[in-house]
């Protein structure tokens, strides 16, 4: 038996939309046994009311991809889920991944993660920073997606506020524009070069973004009372965690209380809303 170890993610950022991604000390657990034959599944924690026990469970999902033509061989798994589901902290990420590196490990070989997960998952700025951790620069090029590690200040930390509902990301997509403007567009490469400047060297911040955030205010009521709770409590900038709905912000510790952040974010979503200070993490997707 071992267990795959995998955290949750942020995404876009604000102005990073499908291409910056950062790992969360908030993680998930898959537990791996192997047995002769058949599949059980156990699924304790977030969503285990909801999620699949067969063959549609996504951790199983992704080990079959990575099987490929080979038999996948009786198992017996144990999901320990703590990331929420359908609020944008990469809870379909982390079960890809998982699934991934159970299967890696089962195999004993190394596999194309990267490109296996970008297959399922469709954009690879949520499932990088789940294998390699940190703040995580991703695209798709010509030989395929490509994942880099960009440096971040050790000051940083995220405030995030979970609200009561879920939003899918299908919906999330579905308010996107087919296109935009080119001051838009020139807006949105500017903050992405401050963004990560500041990122990096602990500098200021700006998450402004004209490219996925005033299309899917809309679908988050509370929105902009949360960005201005965030700001009012000293947060250096608030934005739309992956396709939402949780909200999420930029803390520099040596100014503000992470905690008193994400208190005050949640406040401002209302009843049934929940708020956490989390780390940075700097860790990837591990077997243990």
């Amino acid at each position: 038996m071992f267990c795959v170890e995998v955290p949750a993610s942020t995404s876009n950022l604000g102005p990073g939309f499908d291409t910056l991604g950062l790992a969360l000390e908030l993680t998930n657990e898959v537990w791996v046994e192997p047995c002769e034959h058949g599949l059980t599944i156990k699924v304790e924690g977030e969503g285990a009311e909801s999620l699949a026990r067969d063959e549609k469970n996504l951790v199983v999902r992704a080990m079959r991809l990575a099987f490929a033509e080979r038999r996948l061989p009786g198992l017996k798994l144990r999901q320990v889920n703590r990331i929420p589901l359908s609020r944008g902290l990469g809870s379909s990420a982390a079960a890809i991944v998982g699934g991934l590196v159970a299967a890696q490990q089962l195999l004993g070989q190394e596999l194309p993660l990267l490109e296996l997960a970008n297959r399922m998952e469709g954009h690879p700025d949520t499932v990088a920073p789940v294998m390699s951790g940190g703040l995580v620069a991703s695209g798709v090029l010509e030989q395929g997606a490509v994942a880099r590690q960009v440096p971040l200040h050790e000051c940083w930390q995220l405030s995030v506020a979970v609200p009561p509902f879920p939003l899918s990301t299908e919906e999330a997509r579905r308010a996107l524009p087919p296109q935009v403007s080119f001051e838009d567009a020139v807006f949105n490469l500017s903050r992405l070069a401050l963004l990560l400047s500041g990122l990096s060297q602990g500098l200021e911040l700006d998450t402004g973004d004209r490219l996925h955030q005033p299309y899917r205010e809309r679908l988050v009521p509370g929105f902009a009372a949360v960005c201005a709770a965030a700001r009012q409590a000293g947060a250096a900038g608030a934005f739309l965690s992956g396709a939402g709905p949780t909200m999420a912000a930029f803390v520099d510790r040596r100014r503000a209380d992470a905690t008193e952040v994400a208190r005050a974010m949640a406040a401002a979503f209302g009843e049934g809303a929940r708020g956490w200070a989390l780390e940075p993490r700097l860790v990837g997707a591990r077997v243990r």
